[in-house]
Protein backbone atom coordinates (compact mmCIF):
# COMPACT_ATOMS: atom_id res chain seq x y z
CA UNK A 1 0.00 0.00 0.00
CA UNK A 2 1.55 3.16 -0.71
CA UNK A 3 -0.02 6.36 -1.61
CA UNK A 4 0.53 6.70 -5.08
CA UNK A 5 -1.64 3.53 -5.39
CA UNK A 6 -4.23 5.36 -3.33
CA UNK A 7 -4.06 8.81 -5.33
CA UNK A 8 -4.10 7.11 -8.45
CA UNK A 9 -7.33 4.94 -8.26
CA UNK A 10 -9.17 7.06 -5.42
CA UNK A 11 -11.86 7.25 -8.36
CA UNK A 12 -12.07 3.67 -9.83
CA UNK A 13 -14.73 1.92 -9.25
CA UNK A 14 -15.89 -2.31 -8.78
CA UNK A 15 -13.68 -5.40 -8.06
CA UNK A 16 -10.12 -4.73 -8.12
CA UNK A 17 -9.18 -7.76 -9.00
CA UNK A 18 -5.37 -7.41 -8.94
CA UNK A 19 -4.95 -5.22 -5.34
CA UNK A 20 -7.14 -7.70 -2.70
CA UNK A 21 -6.13 -5.18 0.08
CA UNK A 22 -6.30 -1.67 -1.88
CA UNK A 23 -9.92 -0.68 -1.51
CA UNK A 24 -9.86 1.38 2.58
CA UNK A 25 -7.05 3.34 1.36
CA UNK A 26 -8.58 5.96 -0.26
CA UNK A 27 -11.68 5.31 0.22
CA UNK A 28 -13.06 4.33 -2.82
CA UNK A 29 -16.42 4.44 -4.11
CA UNK A 30 -16.15 1.14 -5.35
CA UNK A 31 -18.64 -1.36 -4.37
CA UNK A 32 -18.56 -3.73 -1.27
CA UNK A 33 -20.60 -6.11 0.52
CA UNK A 34 -22.11 -4.49 3.46
CA UNK A 35 -24.84 -5.89 5.70
CA UNK A 36 -28.57 -5.37 7.71
CA UNK A 37 -31.85 -6.74 6.36
CA UNK A 38 -34.58 -5.19 4.17
CA UNK A 39 -37.02 -7.80 4.00
CA UNK A 40 -38.97 -6.28 1.64
CA UNK A 41 -36.52 -6.76 -1.40
CA UNK A 42 -34.78 -9.75 0.35
CA UNK A 43 -36.23 -12.30 -1.81
CA UNK A 44 -35.88 -10.06 -5.22
CA UNK A 45 -32.23 -9.75 -4.61
CA UNK A 46 -30.67 -13.05 -3.72
CA UNK A 47 -33.30 -14.26 -6.78
CA UNK A 48 -31.03 -11.66 -9.06
CA UNK A 49 -27.29 -13.20 -7.44
CA UNK A 50 -28.28 -16.94 -8.31
CA UNK A 51 -29.28 -15.69 -11.45
CA UNK A 52 -25.85 -14.53 -12.29
CA UNK A 53 -23.81 -17.48 -11.34
CA UNK A 54 -22.95 -19.94 -13.65
CA UNK A 55 -21.70 -23.16 -12.59
CA UNK A 56 -18.12 -22.38 -11.17
CA UNK A 57 -18.48 -18.45 -12.64
CA UNK A 58 -19.51 -16.08 -10.59
CA UNK A 59 -20.90 -13.04 -11.87
CA UNK A 60 -21.25 -9.72 -9.93
CA UNK A 61 -23.02 -6.10 -10.82
CA UNK A 62 -22.78 -2.74 -9.30
CA UNK A 63 -24.09 0.54 -9.31
CA UNK A 64 -23.85 4.17 -7.66
CA UNK A 65 -25.30 7.17 -8.18
CA UNK A 66 -24.60 10.03 -6.70
CA UNK A 67 -22.76 13.62 -6.46
CA UNK A 68 -19.66 15.21 -6.23
CA UNK A 69 -18.23 18.16 -5.77
CA UNK A 70 -14.04 19.31 -5.93
CA UNK A 71 -12.71 22.88 -6.23
CA UNK A 72 -10.15 21.21 -8.79
CA UNK A 73 -11.64 23.63 -11.53
CA UNK A 74 -12.04 26.73 -9.70
CA UNK A 75 -8.17 26.53 -8.39
CA UNK A 76 -6.67 26.81 -11.83
CA UNK A 77 -9.55 27.79 -14.67
CA UNK A 78 -11.64 30.46 -14.63
CA UNK A 79 -15.24 28.11 -14.01
CA UNK A 80 -18.80 29.32 -12.96
CA UNK A 81 -19.93 27.47 -9.68
CA UNK A 82 -22.16 25.37 -11.57
CA UNK A 83 -18.78 23.99 -13.06
CA UNK A 84 -17.80 22.69 -9.75
CA UNK A 85 -19.93 19.89 -8.95
CA UNK A 86 -21.95 16.91 -11.01
CA UNK A 87 -24.21 14.62 -10.42
CA UNK A 88 -22.57 10.81 -11.23
CA UNK A 89 -23.58 7.21 -12.30
CA UNK A 90 -21.19 4.34 -11.60
CA UNK A 91 -21.68 0.98 -13.53
CA UNK A 92 -19.80 -1.43 -12.54
CA UNK A 93 -19.03 -5.74 -13.29
CA UNK A 94 -17.10 -8.36 -12.04
CA UNK A 95 -16.11 -11.96 -13.01
CA UNK A 96 -14.84 -14.44 -10.26
CA UNK A 97 -14.21 -17.93 -11.62
CA UNK A 98 -12.78 -20.72 -9.60
CA UNK A 99 -12.17 -24.55 -10.78
CA UNK A 100 -9.97 -27.69 -9.87
CA UNK A 101 -9.53 -30.14 -12.25
CA UNK A 102 -7.78 -33.05 -10.84
CA UNK A 103 -3.88 -31.90 -10.33
CA UNK A 104 -4.84 -28.76 -11.71
CA UNK A 105 -6.73 -25.87 -10.06
CA UNK A 106 -7.74 -22.66 -12.06
CA UNK A 107 -8.76 -18.99 -10.69
CA UNK A 108 -9.27 -15.67 -12.61
CA UNK A 109 -11.46 -12.83 -11.32
CA UNK A 110 -12.28 -9.26 -13.41
CA UNK A 111 -13.53 -6.04 -12.53
CA UNK A 112 -14.16 -3.31 -14.13
CA UNK A 113 -16.42 0.09 -14.20
CA UNK A 114 -16.45 3.97 -14.81
CA UNK A 115 -17.89 7.54 -13.10
CA UNK A 116 -20.18 9.20 -15.86
CA UNK A 117 -20.26 12.80 -14.60
CA UNK A 118 -23.57 14.05 -15.83
CA UNK A 119 -22.28 17.77 -16.45
CA UNK A 120 -19.53 18.06 -19.62
CA UNK A 121 -18.09 20.89 -18.06
CA UNK A 122 -17.12 19.35 -14.50
CA UNK A 123 -13.47 18.22 -15.73
CA UNK A 124 -11.95 17.49 -11.80
CA UNK A 125 -10.88 14.05 -12.54
CA UNK A 126 -9.14 15.22 -16.08
CA UNK A 127 -10.00 16.43 -19.68
CA UNK A 128 -10.68 14.22 -22.50
CA UNK A 129 -10.63 10.39 -22.34
CA UNK A 130 -9.72 11.26 -18.60
CA UNK A 131 -13.07 12.99 -17.54
CA UNK A 132 -15.18 9.74 -16.81
CA UNK A 133 -12.58 7.40 -15.76
CA UNK A 134 -12.96 3.55 -16.81
CA UNK A 135 -10.82 1.29 -15.23
CA UNK A 136 -10.68 -2.54 -15.20
CA UNK A 137 -8.29 -4.70 -13.68
CA UNK A 138 -7.79 -8.97 -14.42
CA UNK A 139 -6.18 -11.34 -11.67
CA UNK A 140 -5.21 -15.04 -13.21
CA UNK A 141 -4.01 -18.05 -10.90
CA UNK A 142 -3.34 -21.63 -12.61
CA UNK A 143 -0.89 -24.40 -10.92
CA UNK A 144 -0.34 -27.65 -11.26
CA UNK A 145 0.06 -29.97 -8.11
CA UNK A 146 2.22 -33.36 -8.89
CA UNK A 147 3.38 -35.99 -6.12
CA UNK A 148 6.84 -34.58 -6.35
CA UNK A 149 6.73 -30.79 -7.51
CA UNK A 150 4.54 -27.66 -8.04
CA UNK A 151 3.80 -25.29 -11.28
CA UNK A 152 2.28 -21.97 -9.99
CA UNK A 153 1.84 -19.27 -12.98
CA UNK A 154 0.10 -16.31 -11.44
CA UNK A 155 -0.85 -12.83 -13.34
CA UNK A 156 -2.16 -9.65 -13.19
CA UNK A 157 -3.41 -6.64 -15.63
CA UNK A 158 -5.54 -3.37 -15.05
CA UNK A 159 -5.87 -0.54 -17.21
CA UNK A 160 -6.78 2.85 -15.99
CA UNK A 161 -6.72 6.90 -15.33
CA UNK A 162 -5.70 9.14 -12.38
CA UNK A 163 -3.41 11.48 -11.33
CA UNK A 164 0.40 9.43 -10.78
CA UNK A 165 2.14 11.15 -8.24
CA UNK A 166 5.66 10.15 -8.96
CA UNK A 167 5.03 11.40 -12.74
CA UNK A 168 3.25 14.70 -11.86
CA UNK A 169 0.74 14.37 -14.15
CA UNK A 170 -2.80 12.74 -15.57
CA UNK A 171 -1.84 9.27 -16.30
CA UNK A 172 -3.65 6.59 -18.85
CA UNK A 173 -1.15 3.57 -17.92
CA UNK A 174 -1.51 0.16 -18.51
CA UNK A 175 0.33 -2.25 -16.39
CA UNK A 176 1.08 -6.06 -17.00
CA UNK A 177 2.69 -8.27 -14.08
CA UNK A 178 3.45 -12.68 -14.05
CA UNK A 179 5.44 -14.69 -12.29
CA UNK A 180 6.08 -18.47 -13.11
CA UNK A 181 7.61 -20.71 -10.37
CA UNK A 182 8.51 -24.34 -10.27
CA UNK A 183 9.17 -26.79 -7.46
CA UNK A 184 10.49 -29.88 -7.00
CA UNK A 185 10.73 -31.92 -4.25
CA UNK A 186 14.46 -34.17 -4.52
CA UNK A 187 14.23 -35.56 -1.13
CA UNK A 188 12.54 -34.58 2.19
CA UNK A 189 15.44 -31.88 2.87
CA UNK A 190 15.82 -30.55 -0.30
CA UNK A 191 14.26 -28.73 -3.19
CA UNK A 192 14.73 -26.88 -6.18
CA UNK A 193 13.22 -24.29 -8.23
CA UNK A 194 13.10 -21.72 -10.61
CA UNK A 195 11.07 -18.67 -11.12
CA UNK A 196 10.29 -16.51 -13.79
CA UNK A 197 9.05 -12.99 -13.43
CA UNK A 198 7.71 -9.99 -16.03
CA UNK A 199 6.42 -6.55 -15.25
CA UNK A 200 6.21 -3.86 -17.47
CA UNK A 201 4.07 -0.26 -17.21
CA UNK A 202 2.63 1.57 -20.31
CA UNK A 203 1.67 5.39 -19.72
CA UNK A 204 0.56 8.17 -21.48
CA UNK A 205 0.25 11.48 -19.98
CA UNK A 206 -2.48 13.95 -19.87
CA UNK A 207 -0.81 16.42 -22.44
CA UNK A 208 0.79 18.30 -20.06
CA UNK A 209 3.66 19.69 -21.43
CA UNK A 210 6.13 18.77 -18.19
CA UNK A 211 9.77 19.19 -17.81
CA UNK A 212 11.17 17.28 -21.16
CA UNK A 213 7.66 17.16 -23.63
CA UNK A 214 7.44 13.64 -22.47
CA UNK A 215 4.01 12.19 -23.58
CA UNK A 216 4.60 8.71 -23.25
CA UNK A 217 6.73 6.43 -20.78
CA UNK A 218 7.49 2.43 -20.80
CA UNK A 219 8.82 1.14 -18.11
CA UNK A 220 9.92 -2.68 -17.56
CA UNK A 221 11.63 -5.44 -15.83
CA UNK A 222 12.41 -8.90 -16.43
CA UNK A 223 14.24 -11.66 -13.44
CA UNK A 224 15.11 -15.25 -13.94
CA UNK A 225 17.11 -17.31 -11.37
CA UNK A 226 17.01 -21.02 -9.86
CA UNK A 227 17.23 -22.13 -6.32
CA UNK A 228 18.41 -24.88 -4.09
CA UNK A 229 16.56 -25.68 -0.48
CA UNK A 230 18.48 -27.70 2.18
CA UNK A 231 15.84 -28.18 5.47
CA UNK A 232 18.42 -27.86 8.48
CA UNK A 233 15.59 -28.59 10.78
CA UNK A 234 11.53 -28.42 10.83
CA UNK A 235 12.14 -24.71 11.95
CA UNK A 236 15.34 -24.24 9.65
CA UNK A 237 16.01 -23.41 5.51
CA UNK A 238 18.71 -22.16 3.85
CA UNK A 239 18.92 -21.31 0.43
CA UNK A 240 21.07 -20.89 -2.49
CA UNK A 241 19.79 -18.18 -5.04
CA UNK A 242 21.22 -17.39 -8.52
CA UNK A 243 19.09 -15.02 -10.36
CA UNK A 244 19.92 -12.37 -13.63
CA UNK A 245 17.50 -9.80 -14.82
CA UNK A 246 16.98 -6.21 -16.61
CA UNK A 247 15.11 -2.81 -15.93
CA UNK A 248 14.19 -0.59 -19.14
CA UNK A 249 13.03 2.96 -19.52
CA UNK A 250 11.89 4.00 -22.59
CA UNK A 251 10.26 7.70 -23.41
CA UNK A 252 9.29 9.28 -25.75
CA UNK A 253 11.52 12.03 -27.51
CA UNK A 254 14.30 10.86 -25.19
CA UNK A 255 17.34 8.34 -25.33
CA UNK A 256 15.78 4.48 -23.83
CA UNK A 257 18.18 3.41 -20.92
CA UNK A 258 18.70 -0.60 -19.53
CA UNK A 259 20.48 -1.62 -16.64
CA UNK A 260 21.30 -5.69 -16.24
CA UNK A 261 22.17 -7.48 -12.83
CA UNK A 262 23.71 -10.98 -11.96
CA UNK A 263 23.71 -11.91 -8.63
CA UNK A 264 24.12 -14.81 -6.08
CA UNK A 265 21.85 -14.75 -2.50
CA UNK A 266 22.58 -17.16 0.26
CA UNK A 267 19.81 -16.88 2.74
CA UNK A 268 18.80 -18.28 6.50
CA UNK A 269 14.80 -18.54 7.04
CA UNK A 270 14.50 -19.56 11.05
CA UNK A 271 10.94 -20.06 12.70
CA UNK A 272 11.57 -18.65 16.19
CA UNK A 273 8.48 -19.77 17.42
CA UNK A 274 5.16 -20.32 15.58
CA UNK A 275 4.01 -16.69 15.84
CA UNK A 276 7.92 -15.13 14.55
CA UNK A 277 9.89 -15.77 11.34
CA UNK A 278 12.90 -14.31 10.32
CA UNK A 279 14.58 -14.68 6.69
CA UNK A 280 18.29 -13.06 6.49
CA UNK A 281 20.39 -12.97 3.32
CA UNK A 282 23.56 -12.09 1.73
CA UNK A 283 25.31 -12.10 -1.44
CA UNK A 284 26.51 -10.33 -4.23
CA UNK A 285 25.79 -9.01 -7.59
CA UNK A 286 27.45 -7.41 -10.45
CA UNK A 287 25.52 -4.42 -12.45
CA UNK A 288 25.86 -3.31 -15.44
CA UNK A 289 24.54 0.32 -17.39
CA UNK A 290 26.59 1.46 -20.43
CA UNK A 291 24.49 5.13 -19.59
CA UNK A 292 25.62 5.33 -15.81
CA UNK A 293 28.90 7.30 -14.97
CA UNK A 294 28.32 7.33 -11.62
CA UNK A 295 30.37 4.51 -10.20
CA UNK A 296 28.49 3.64 -7.01
CA UNK A 297 25.60 2.79 -9.20
CA UNK A 298 27.56 -0.38 -11.01
CA UNK A 299 30.09 -2.95 -11.16
CA UNK A 300 30.43 -5.00 -8.25
CA UNK A 301 28.31 -4.65 -5.66
CA UNK A 302 26.73 -6.24 -1.90
CA UNK A 303 22.98 -7.76 -1.66
CA UNK A 304 20.88 -8.51 1.26
CA UNK A 305 17.69 -8.89 2.36
CA UNK A 306 16.19 -9.10 5.57
CA UNK A 307 12.06 -9.97 6.74
CA UNK A 308 10.64 -10.07 10.03
CA UNK A 309 7.15 -11.54 10.73
CA UNK A 310 5.28 -11.43 14.15
CA UNK A 311 1.75 -12.33 14.60
CA UNK A 312 1.41 -12.50 18.36
CA UNK A 313 -2.57 -12.94 18.28
CA UNK A 314 -5.53 -12.52 15.45
CA UNK A 315 -5.55 -9.04 16.08
CA UNK A 316 -2.06 -8.03 16.06
CA UNK A 317 0.45 -8.93 13.36
CA UNK A 318 3.76 -6.96 12.43
CA UNK A 319 6.58 -7.32 9.54
CA UNK A 320 9.55 -5.70 8.08
CA UNK A 321 11.39 -6.62 5.38
CA UNK A 322 14.61 -4.15 4.49
CA UNK A 323 16.45 -5.07 1.30
CA UNK A 324 19.14 -3.92 -1.52
CA UNK A 325 19.08 -6.50 -4.43
CA UNK A 326 18.92 -6.42 -8.37
CA UNK A 327 19.10 -3.10 -10.05
CA UNK A 328 18.81 -1.53 -7.02
CA UNK A 329 20.55 2.06 -5.94
CA UNK A 330 18.98 2.60 -2.57
CA UNK A 331 17.75 0.38 0.08
CA UNK A 332 13.63 -1.06 0.36
CA UNK A 333 12.33 -1.39 3.57
CA UNK A 334 9.07 -1.59 4.28
CA UNK A 335 7.53 -2.02 8.40
CA UNK A 336 3.64 -2.27 8.75
CA UNK A 337 1.10 -4.13 11.16
CA UNK A 338 -2.70 -4.28 11.86
CA UNK A 339 -4.17 -3.94 15.20
CA UNK A 340 -7.58 -5.10 16.22
CA UNK A 341 -8.28 -4.30 19.44
CA UNK A 342 -12.30 -5.12 18.61
CA UNK A 343 -14.61 -7.08 16.65
CA UNK A 344 -15.08 -3.82 15.31
CA UNK A 345 -12.18 -1.76 15.55
CA UNK A 346 -8.99 -1.49 13.10
CA UNK A 347 -6.09 -0.09 12.68
CA UNK A 348 -3.87 -0.18 9.76
CA UNK A 349 -0.45 1.49 8.97
CA UNK A 350 3.01 1.19 6.13
CA UNK A 351 5.47 3.20 5.93
CA UNK A 352 7.75 2.20 2.99
CA UNK A 353 10.59 3.28 0.61
CA UNK A 354 10.35 1.79 -3.33
CA UNK A 355 12.55 3.20 -6.42
CA UNK A 356 11.98 2.62 -10.28
CA UNK A 357 13.48 4.40 -12.82
CA UNK A 358 11.54 7.98 -13.75
CA UNK A 359 8.51 8.14 -15.96
CA UNK A 360 9.52 11.70 -17.29
CA UNK A 361 13.50 12.01 -17.40
CA UNK A 362 15.79 9.49 -19.07
CA UNK A 363 18.70 8.06 -16.80
CA UNK A 364 16.75 8.84 -13.82
CA UNK A 365 15.76 6.99 -11.10
CA UNK A 366 13.11 8.37 -8.59
CA UNK A 367 13.28 7.04 -5.21
CA UNK A 368 9.96 7.45 -2.98
CA UNK A 369 9.16 7.48 0.70
CA UNK A 370 6.43 7.52 2.67
CA UNK A 371 3.32 6.28 4.73
CA UNK A 372 -0.06 5.49 4.95
CA UNK A 373 -2.55 4.79 8.11
CA UNK A 374 -5.85 3.36 7.96
CA UNK A 375 -8.83 3.42 10.68
CA UNK A 376 -11.83 2.20 10.60
CA UNK A 377 -14.88 1.61 13.49
CA UNK A 378 -18.01 0.37 12.95
CA UNK A 379 -21.40 1.44 14.86
CA UNK A 380 -24.86 -0.13 16.00
CA UNK A 381 -24.13 -3.13 12.92
CA UNK A 382 -24.58 -0.46 10.14
CA UNK A 383 -22.70 2.99 10.44
CA UNK A 384 -19.15 1.95 9.31
CA UNK A 385 -16.76 5.21 9.65
CA UNK A 386 -13.08 5.09 8.10
CA UNK A 387 -9.98 7.43 8.14
CA UNK A 388 -7.40 7.48 6.02
CA UNK A 389 -4.40 9.47 5.71
CA UNK A 390 -0.98 9.40 3.66
CA UNK A 391 2.46 11.59 2.68
CA UNK A 392 5.05 10.68 0.04
CA UNK A 393 7.97 11.93 -0.82
CA UNK A 394 9.93 11.74 -4.03
CA UNK A 395 13.62 12.44 -4.58
CA UNK A 396 15.37 12.43 -7.76
CA UNK A 397 18.43 11.05 -8.51
CA UNK A 398 20.35 11.24 -12.00
CA UNK A 399 21.85 8.16 -13.00
CA UNK A 400 24.99 9.88 -15.75
CA UNK A 401 25.62 13.83 -16.05
CA UNK A 402 25.06 14.13 -19.68
CA UNK A 403 21.90 14.95 -21.56
CA UNK A 404 18.39 15.46 -19.92
CA UNK A 405 19.87 13.16 -16.36
CA UNK A 406 20.42 16.80 -15.27
CA UNK A 407 17.00 17.51 -15.00
CA UNK A 408 15.15 17.62 -11.79
CA UNK A 409 18.09 15.72 -10.68
CA UNK A 410 18.53 16.52 -6.69
CA UNK A 411 14.86 17.37 -6.36
CA UNK A 412 12.51 16.42 -4.07
CA UNK A 413 8.50 17.38 -3.80
CA UNK A 414 6.03 15.69 -1.72
CA UNK A 415 2.24 14.39 -1.89
CA UNK A 416 -0.24 13.87 0.84
CA UNK A 417 -3.89 13.07 1.17
CA UNK A 418 -6.90 12.42 4.06
CA UNK A 419 -9.93 11.29 3.53
CA UNK A 420 -12.91 10.07 5.88
CA UNK A 421 -15.72 7.84 4.31
CA UNK A 422 -19.02 7.12 5.81
CA UNK A 423 -21.07 4.68 5.44
CA UNK A 424 -24.60 3.15 6.25
CA UNK A 425 -25.68 -0.55 5.30
CA UNK A 426 -29.05 -0.88 4.57
CA UNK A 427 -28.71 -4.59 3.43
CA UNK A 428 -26.06 -6.51 2.27
CA UNK A 429 -26.33 -5.34 -1.33
CA UNK A 430 -27.78 -1.62 -0.94
CA UNK A 431 -25.92 0.82 1.26
CA UNK A 432 -24.77 4.75 1.51
CA UNK A 433 -21.73 6.56 1.60
CA UNK A 434 -20.62 9.71 1.65
CA UNK A 435 -16.97 10.79 1.47
CA UNK A 436 -14.40 13.99 2.36
CA UNK A 437 -11.05 13.61 0.30
CA UNK A 438 -8.48 16.66 0.87
CA UNK A 439 -5.13 16.13 -0.97
CA UNK A 440 -2.10 18.37 -0.75
CA UNK A 441 -1.03 18.50 -4.01
CA UNK A 442 2.51 18.83 -5.36
CA UNK A 443 5.25 20.67 -4.61
CA UNK A 444 7.22 20.73 -7.43
CA UNK A 445 5.34 22.78 -10.27
CA UNK A 446 8.45 22.03 -12.45
CA UNK A 447 7.19 18.94 -12.95
CA UNK A 448 4.00 19.59 -14.34
CA UNK A 449 2.10 21.45 -16.36
CA UNK A 450 1.41 24.31 -14.30
CA UNK A 451 -1.36 25.42 -16.46
CA UNK A 452 -2.87 22.35 -15.57
CA UNK A 453 -3.21 22.97 -11.91
CA UNK A 454 -2.27 19.71 -10.80
CA UNK A 455 -0.08 21.22 -8.39
CA UNK A 456 -2.76 22.61 -6.29
CA UNK A 457 -4.53 21.19 -3.17
CA UNK A 458 -8.02 19.53 -3.75
CA UNK A 459 -10.78 18.88 -1.48
CA UNK A 460 -13.76 17.03 -2.82
CA UNK A 461 -16.94 15.62 -1.38
CA UNK A 462 -19.07 13.20 -2.33
CA UNK A 463 -22.13 11.69 -1.45
CA UNK A 464 -23.98 7.88 -3.43
CA UNK A 465 -26.40 4.84 -2.92
CA UNK A 466 -24.61 1.70 -3.77
CA UNK A 467 -26.34 -1.43 -5.16
CA UNK A 468 -24.13 -4.26 -5.44
CA UNK A 469 -25.39 -7.60 -7.04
Amino acid sequence: MTVSDAVFRSRWVGLQADRKHLRSAAGMLGVTPASGPLSAFENAANALREGLSIGPLEIGLGLGLGWEYSDANSNYQATTPSDDSSFFAAPSLSLKYNREIGPWSVSAAYGGGMMYYQNPNYTAAGTGNQRNPFSQTLALAIAHLGTRHLLNLQATGSYGTGLNVVAGENTTTVTIAATLDWKYTLTPFTDIGAKVSLNNSLNNFGGGSGSTSTTSGNLGSFSAGSYADWFATGKCRVRFDVSAGQQTQALSQQSDTKRSYAQVLTSVKYDITEKFDIDAGLGARYVEAPQTIAAEYVGLLPVYQINVAYNPTEKVGLFGSFSLLGNDIRPNFNLGGFWQPRVNTGLALSIYQNQGLSLTVSQQSQISRGAVITLSQKFFSKANVSLSTGWQQTENLSLTQNGTSSQQAGQTFSYGFATVTMRWDFTDWAYWQGQLYYATGNNNASSYNSASGENTPESRVSLSFNLTF
